[in-house]
């Protein structure tokens, strides 16, 4: 849901089916979305987690990656 999105997981993107739901239940799911808190603790935990495969994969946020070169034969 929009609330748990934001209080497990911090989310800071919310996506939703704008052809299926009518303008007022989007708007209240925006404002649920808007104003719940994260609930940290063992959710802060699962994110750091997330976080640090991230930095792993991805490299420290705000640089570029080493990119690796390919030899090619002539």
């Amino acid at each position: 849901t929009a609330e748990m999105s934001r209080r497990h997981n911090d989310a800071n993107v919310l996506c939703l089916p704008a052809d299926l739901l009518s303008e007022e239940p989007i708007r209240r799911m925006v404002d649920v979305w808007l104003t719940t808190p994260f609930e940290g603790g063992r959710h802060a935990r699962r994110i750091a987690k997330v976080m640090a495969a991230e930095r792993y994969l991805c490299g420290p946020q705000g640089q570029d990656t080493p990119k690796k070169s390919k030899k090619t034969k002539t």
